[in-house]
């Protein structure tokens, strides 16, 4: 595994190979950087996962972060596939993004994560996280609207 610090979004936009787990965790209650939460971004991301691959980004949920539902739909937009495990007993949640159709039950989707522990001998077991709420977004929430590049230049400017 190898971890890259600087600024996500020009690490992304100049990567010139696919991943097969990028993990996006530069979300936090106070400040969400809005350069990191737009479809264009999104796109870039997807871009460069591999076709086997997955994106796992750790949101808070609201009242913490008033934008959860539409960084929600943008990632419904961006990628084929969107799960969502709430972590028990915080205000976050964990987003799986795939570049695929894959349609994952309750039952396989804990099956997979047992399989993870036992062989990446994690030292937690998350099968619990996955157990507790697992979601699949397949419903847009027609309140919420897909974040875009556009709309934070026009912030920017007023």
């Amino acid at each position: 595994m190898r971890v890259h610090l600087g600024d996500g979004r020009e690490f992304v936009e100049g990567a010139q190979r696919a991943y097969d787990a990028i993990f996006l965790d530069a979300y936090g209650a106070i400040s969400v950087p809005a350069h990191l939460t737009t479809l264009e971004f999104l796109r870039a991301v997807r871009r460069i996962t591999a076709p086997g691959g997955v994106v796992i980004a750790n949101l808070l949920r609201p009242p913490l972060n008033p934008q959860y539902h539409s960084m929600v739909r943008t990632y419904q937009e961006a990628f084929d596939e969107l799960y969502i495990l709430e972590v028990y007993r915080s205000a976050g949640s964990i987003l799986l993004a795939l570049p695929r159709r894959r349609l994952l039950g309750h039952d396989e989707f804990v099956q997979l994560a047992r399989n993870a522990v036992a062989d990446k001998r994690l030292p937690f077991d998350l099968r619990d996280i996955v157990a507790h709420r697992f979601l699949y977004a397949d419903r847009n929430d027609p309140h919420a609207t897909i974040l875009r590049d556009a709309d934070i230049a026009r912030r920017s400017a007023s």
